[in-house]
């Protein structure tokens, strides 16, 4: 009797609180089911004005919890929103931001040789189809590198090229007079290096192919400005 009484509190035990093979498909099944429930979608026009949208999920939010890391679809949310939604139309027109994407396409110019730099080139040339780079104050591309984020800010990006253009005219009396700049923003010390790199390589070939003809690309292989004259600033921030 005593026995008995033991042992069926067990299997009530085994029969009601540990579900079976099934139960627990349908439980992880509900349990990604909630994780995949749409939470925003954001709607914007794009540069070339169509319609696009940032879709947001329960677990992407998850990503703001303490401890876990930002996924590339919150960063992107966030950098469109402040674009479209929280600086004035004046200063907007000044500022090109690229999505988190975008760097991911830089990377393939890392091993790139001199000819095949041209290929990768070709393969980001239809992002800026819609807008011209050297017109802006400002061009941000968030970067995520080995798990951790930074933020590259390019500063007046077309002034190195304007003392290229002094050169050009008058090669020996050329004087500079203007610099552009980059900041990488990052809370790790010496995170983000290569990424400087990567982005002056862009921003060169993207002036060479937009700006000059192939004569004016020739003379220019002299021109040792861009390296003196385009500097790096790489300040640490607080998480």
């Amino acid at each position: 009797m005593r026995l008995e009484e033991v042992k069926r509190p067990l299997q009530d035990d085994v029969t009601n609180d540990v579900p079976c093979n099934e139960e627990k498909n349908n439980l992880h099944a509900k349990a990604e089911q909630a994780e995949n429930v749409k939470i925003i979608e954001y709607i914007y026009k794009s540069y070339s004005g169509i319609e696009r949208s940032i879709e947001i999920y329960r677990n992407d939010l998850q990503r703001l919890e303490p401890n876990e890391r930002l996924n590339d679809i919150i960063i992107n949310f966030y950098l469109k929103y402040l674009e479209k939604e929280r600086i004035t139309k004046s200063l907007r027109s000044r500022i090109h931001i690229f999505n988190s994407y975008f760097y991911e396409k830089l990377k393939l110019l890392k091993n790139a040789d001199k000819g095949n730099k041209q290929r990768v080139y070709m393969d980001t040339k239809n992002w800026t189809k819609n807008v011209d780079l050297f017109t802006k104050d400002y061009i941000l591309i968030p970067i995520c590198d080995q798990k951790h984020w930074c933020l590259a800010i390019v500063c007046n990006p077309n002034a190195v090229f304007e003392n290229a253009k002094e050169f050009i005219k008058s090669p020996l009396n050329y004087k500079p007079t203007k610099t552009s700049n980059l900041i990488i923003l990052t809370s790790v010390k010496d995170s983000c290096r290569e990424a400087g790199k990567l982005i002056k390589t862009y921003i060169n070939l993207e002036y060479s192919q937009r700006k000059l003809d192939p004569e004016t690309r020739q003379i220019l292989q002299y021109y040792d400005g861009y390296s003196k004259h385009f500097k790096t600033w790489q300040p640490l921030v607080t998480q």
